[in-house]
């Protein structure tokens, strides 16, 4: 099951083990917004201090609001465009609706004590009732440990990549850890 835990955990419902529903719902999870836009307000005012990844936290009391972060999508890719385009996560303050391209809700797993002790457990439940568990909340929740997660399931399962064949010790061996 390449999913979110809690997603799996639904989807298992009653089927799943002890020792599953208590990995799969060690993960919690929190809603972020993401907006895809070209509004510089969002970005520190002076451009020499621009970044591809740039955050700015509100003057409250911690945890009263997410902190924002604007990824400069040029800065991380070589895209063919003047204006800045930039994604930010939970705005602090909303980009000008015309500047807007798009907006996207998310979940990301939030990685405390118990998710930690959760992901050290994971290997345990692998393959139990026929039921394999995939998704980047396994280890650090970027993109790259889902793919890590999926690979180690195939290759539990019997089943190498395309690319593991003929893959670079390197590679291999991130695929592995």
């Amino acid at each position: 099951m390449a999913c979110h835990s809690d997603q799996a955990l639904v989807v298992l419902g009653l089927t799943a083990s002890e020792a599953q529903r208590e990995v799969l719902a060690a993960i919690r999870y929190q809603p972020n917004r993401a907006v895809l836009h070209t509004d510089r307000a969002l970005l520190p005012r002076d451009e020499k201090l621009w970044s591809a990844w740039n955050y700015t936290a509100g003057s409250g009391t911690l945890g009263e609001q997410p902190v924002a972060v604007s990824y400069l999508i040029n800065r991380l890719q070589p895209l063919p465009f003047a204006a800045p385009v930039v994604v930010t996560l939970n705005p602090a303050r909303e980009p000008d609706p015309a500047l807007v391209i798009a907006e996207f809700d998310y979940a990301h797993p939030i990685f405390d004590g118990p998710a930690i002790a959760a992901q050290q457990r994971l290997e345990a439940v692998q393959g139990e009732g026929g039921i394999w568990l995939a998704g980047a909340w396994g280890s650090y929740g970027f993109h790259e440990d889902g793919l890590k997660s999926a690979l180690r399931v195939a290759n539990a399962m019997g089943i190498d990549a395309p690319w593991q064949g003929e893959a670079s010790a390197a590679v291999r061996e991130l695929a592995s850890a």
